[in-house]
Formats: structure tokens, C-alpha cells, sequence
């Protein structure tokens, strides 16, 4: 983990975004997959998260005023928000992985991954659930918007695209994304049906 590095990238993307597109090669050359990406520049941020919803006034208030359990607090307050946060940054990755693909296969051809690294704004939201859960969530989705805007723009720059058919491939990618994840549930529901049936004896 390089939670310096994370930093000043979270300042060049929000001071000057097209500084950035000039010192993309420089961090492809430090981290090359996405995990890498993660691990090195996201984690920073969300390793903090776990402290953030403990320090929480309004999960103490909940707690102690509104008589919620800790398991419930722990799903509402933590697991929830931290779902939301993963689909946003799965759909962000997915897009990335697209533009990846639609490009002419040359020998050296560099992966470029523009929407992984502004969404490190995303994981530094999170600090935004330390005042509320509606505070966070709003923070979360205006980050995810100002980051997809921000990976728009430099896929644009580095591919010769217009905004509008970028914009359109976002949908056609979160068209594909949501019926991925629908059939996942699908399967998991099937599978968790014919456990239950065999279970009872009706099959």
C-alpha cells in the first residue's frame, strides 16, 4: 500500500485531470493490473472504513437511542454501504475492461486503466459515513458521478472518442453489468431452491 501516492493522485484528479493523462504511462509502469491498482491505492482509503463507522456518532446514537443491535448496525451501516461501494467499483472496472477490449490489438499495447484510478475519489468518500449513512450515501454516489465523468473525459482524450459515444458505451456497459449480475442471482436463487426442496424431501 502507498497511501502517499494515493493521496496526491486523489489531488490530481480533483486540481487538474489532464495532468494526469500525461503521467498515466508513469503509473502504468508501477501497477499493471487492477488488483495491483486496489491494492496499492484504493485499500489506503478503505482500510479506514471499519474505524469510520466505529467512530460514527450516529452509530453510537443508534445504538444506545434507538435501540439497534450491533449485528443490525454492522449490516445497515457497514455491510450495505460496502456492497453499494463494490458494485460502483465493479461497474467502473468493467468499463474500463471494455475500452481495453475495443481497442486494435498491437504487439506492446499498453492497458490503460483511467476509470480504476479516478476512482480512488469513490474510496475516499467513504469518510463521508463518519456523519451519517445518508451523508455517506450521497457523498458515495456524487464521487462515483465526478469520477465516471473524469474516466469519460481522459478515455476520451486517449482514444479519439466523442463524450457522446463513450457516454452511450456506459450504458451499454451497465446494461450488460446489471444482466450479469441478475444472472448470478438467478443461478444462486435456483441453486438455493433445489437445497431447500432436497431438503424437504421433494426431490
Amino acid at each position: 500500500m502507498n497511501f502517499l501516492l494515493a493521496i496526491q493522485l486523489l489531488e490530481i484528479i480533483f486540481k487538474s485531470p489532464n495532468k494526469f493523462l500525461n503521467l498515466s504511462n508513469r503509473f502504468n509502469d508501477s501497477f499493471q493490473t487492477v488488483k495491483e491498482i486496489f491494492y496499492n491505492l484504493h485499500l489506503p482509503f478503505m482500510i479506514h472504513f471499519p474505524i469510520v463507522i466505529l467512530f460514527s456518532p450516529y452509530s453510537w446514537y443508534s445504538y444506545f437511542l434507538k435501540n439497534l443491535t450491533i449485528d443490525k448496525i454492522i449490516i445497515y451501516y457497514f455491510l450495505f454501504p460496502l456492497f453499494v461501494y463494490c458494485f460502483l467499483i465493479l461497474f467502473l472496472v468493467f468499463f474500463d475492461k471494455l475500452q481495453i477490449y475495443s481497442q486494435i490489438p498491437t504487439v506492446g499495447l499498453k492497458k490503460h486503466y483511467f476509470c480504476s484510478y479516478s476512482s480512488i475519489v469513490v474510496s475516499a468518500s467513504m469518510v463521508f459515513f463518519i456523519f451519517h449513512p445518508f451523508v455517506g450515501f450521497i457523498g458515495l454516489i456524487v464521487s462515483f458521478i465526478y469520477s465516471f465523468l473524469i474516466s469519460i473525459f481522459l478515455w476520451s482524450k486517449y482514444l479519439n472518442k466523442s463524450i457522446k459515444q463513450l457516454i452511450l458505451e456506459a450504458f451499454l456497459t451497465l446494461s450488460f453489468f446489471l444482466f450479469f449480475i441478475f444472472l448470478v442471482v438467478l443461478i444462486l436463487n435456483i441453486l438455493n431452491s433445489y437445497k431447500e426442496l432436497k431438503r424437504f424431501g421433494i426431490l
